[in-house]
Order: structure tokens, then sequence, then C-alpha cells
């Protein structure tokens, strides 16, 4: 039952008490209402959030160890075989460069050899590869903050007066 249906049956009930109460065919009532202001929340869309992910280029620097082969140039007794060469020689990287008519294209009493002789040298350059990792996991979860609002609104009831009216004139 409604506060409404409260009034209006507390004032169309009599009292047996009341002395009045033999008069019920004069009595008149009148129902006075009001408004009530009932607040809730309703839930809407109140914005929308872009994510997005941008690039930034950092540069890195990384120290590498490189390595090259440079020449040694060493002048050696023509006696000394390539062999004891290669253990008393103190240069790093030197190989046994075989026999003498391998070395110099002759052998001992052949003419001497024309033009030059190459060696090729070998270095080591850094080699650069970028690859792409998974390193961190962003997770976004939208959370509630309460807050309290004041809501104003007007409201209206009425008021039960009694007007007199004047006798009519006869």
């Amino acid at each position: 039952m409604t506060q409404y249906d409260a009034d209006r049956t507390a004032s169309t009930t009599t009292d047996a008490a009341d002395p009045l109460a033999s008069r019920a065919s004069d009595e008149h009532t009148v129902v006075r209402h009001e408004e009530r202001l009932d607040v809730s929340t309703s839930r809407r869309a109140s914005g929308k959030v872009r994510i997005g992910k941008k690039v930034v280029v950092e540069t890195v620097q990384v120290p590498v160890q490189v390595r090259r082969e440079v020449l040694v140039y060493e002048e050696l007794p023509a006696d000394e075989t390539p062999a004891e060469s290669a253990e008393t020689s103190p240069a790093v990287g030197a190989r046994p460069m075989g026999s003498r008519r391998e070395r110099f294209g002759h052998a001992d009493g052949d003419a001497l050899p024309e033009g030059p002789t190459e060696v090729v040298l070998h270095e080591e350059r850094p080699v650069v590869s970028l690859q792409t990792v998974q390193v961190e996991r962003v997770r976004m979860v939208p959370s509630t903050k309460d807050a309290e609002h004041s809501v104003t609104e007007p409201v209206r009831r009425e008021q039960v007066e009694l007007v007199r009216a004047e006798p009519a004139a006869s």
C-alpha cells in the first residue's frame, strides 16, 4: 500500500466515537496530494578512450669486440724450415706457409719470381640485426569512483483551504 492509498483510506473512515458520525451523508472529504522526489541513477556512456602506442626512437650503443688480421713482416734465415719458423715466430695468427716452392713459386736455383705476391687479410665487422621481443603487457581496467551529487528539483503539493462562499442572494 502506498502512502497515497493510506492517506485516502484514513480520510474516508469515520470513528464510531465521533458524535458527528451519524451525519455521514453530510460529510465531504478532500484528498490532498503532493509530489515526492524519487532519485535513482542510470548508466550511460560518458566518453571514449582511445588506447594507442607510439614508437620512440632511441640510439643504443653496444660495444663489440672485432678482430682483423694485420701483416707481420719478418725476415728469416733461408736455412730455417717453415715448421721451425712457426714455433719461434712471435707473430699472432702466423701460419706455416708450406714448402719454399709453395711460398716463393720456385725451387732453389730457379729464376727469381717476377711480380708481386698477394696476401689476403681478413677482418670482422659488426653485423646488426633487429629482433622484436615482448617486454611488457599493460592491462587497462576501468574503475569506479563514487561521488555525491546534490539534486535540486521543485516538487508540488496541495494545500487545503477553506473558502467561505457568500450566501446566495434571494
